[in-house]
């Protein structure tokens, strides 16, 4: 039986706890299913696959993770360190694809930029601004 090509171009965007993963179709359909998988690295393990389910069509799906479930928000929580996703497709006829994967590390945010400013007219007055530089493909 003939194999069918693994999906390529695979990329992953984050936006907080909103991760988006997306793929190229490699052959010419996989108009048999798609599997989409994911799972996080957590305390220095990998946790089990979790399945999403997808179209045959499909070049996009996105995870959200509940911040609740991880440090610092619930100070007993777990670290997360890491996202991992694999995908794979199949056409009629065909044997599944190899599945395609694409890794997430994540690290601690960047160290914010801050400054103070003194009042000119008044005094004991000081205006302080922060910033903390961040993108949707940053792992941070």
């Amino acid at each position: 039986m003939a194999t069918t090509k693994k999906p390529s171009g695979l990329s992953i965007a984050r936006n907080n706890m909103k991760f988006t993963i997306s793929w190229k179709i490699a052959d010419a359909n996989y108009s048999a299913g798609q599997q989409l998988q994911w799972r996080t690295f957590v305390s220095g393990k990998w946790t089990a696959w979790t399945s999403v389910t997808i179209g045959v069509k499909a070049t996009t799906a996105t995870v959200t993770l509940s911040a609740s479930n991880y440090w610092p928000v619930d100070s007993k929580a777990v670290y997360l360190y890491g996202i991992q996703f694999r995908i794979r497709g199949k056409k009629t006829d065909c044997d599944w694809s190899e599945w395609a994967e694409k890794t997430m590390d994540l690290s601690a945010p960047s160290a914010p930029t801050i400054t103070a400013t003194l009042d000119s007219n008044l005094d004991n007055v000081t205006a302080f601004a922060w910033t903390a530089p961040s993108s949707s493909t940053d792992a941070k």
